[in-house]
């Protein structure tokens, strides 16, 4: 009978096989199960959280598309006021240029006519005078010119940008992430 007892063990050890795969089965289908629906969970989560990572990055970048684009406008507004005020003195420049050419010419003609030696120098002196003035005046303009000039491409350069800016900013606001108004204020 002795030779029962490894009979007795082995179908001990069988139940004991038998009862812990069927709980390690049951435990894996439950796990599988658990997994499953877990795993759907988070990707649904992770689904969500990127949208709206997306959707707030979307909501700032068109919040600061239309920061960047309201002080471009107001910059841009500053400069055609320069640019104004350029064209403002370079025309006022102009008729002062004209104005002295028309002193010389008067001056020449005065210088012309007179009998005086001393009438003469003196006429002489005041001639080179507005020549002097005048020569300083084409510089000064000259320089203006060069200034409204630059500033020009800058403007030019501006515009483009800012209307970069409209684009990008229309484009949110026709996908939906512009400026909603809710309880009274913009979000």
């Amino acid at each position: 009978m002795w030779w029962l007892i490894p009979i007795g063990i082995g179908c001990a050890a069988a139940i004991i096989v038998n009862g812990l795969e069927s709980t390690a089965g049951a435990e894996v289908r439950s796990f599988e199960s658990t997994n499953r629906r877990v795993r759907d969970e988070m990707r649904r989560q992770n689904e969500y959280l990127e949208a709206h990572q997306r959707d707030a990055q979307s909501r700032y970048e068109y919040k600061r598309l239309s920061n960047d684009h309201l002080w471009s406008v107001r910059k841009a507004d500053e400069a055609y006021q320069e640019l104004s005020s350029a064209r403002h003195a370079l025309d006022t420049i102009g008729q002062t240029l004209c104005q002295l050419k028309e002193l010389r010419e008067q001056l020449k003609v005065r210088k012309g006519m007179s009998q005086s030696r001393h009438e003469k120098i003196t006429l002489d002196r005041e001639i080179e005078e507005v020549g002097r003035y005048r020569r300083g005046m084409f510089e000064h303009k000259d320089k203006l010119k060069s200034q409204r000039d630059k500033l020009f491409v800058e403007v030019k350069r501006l515009n483009y940008n800012t209307t970069l800016l409209k684009e990008k900013k229309e484009w949110y606001e026709s996908n939906g992430y512009g400026m909603r108004y809710i309880d009274n204020r913009y979000y």
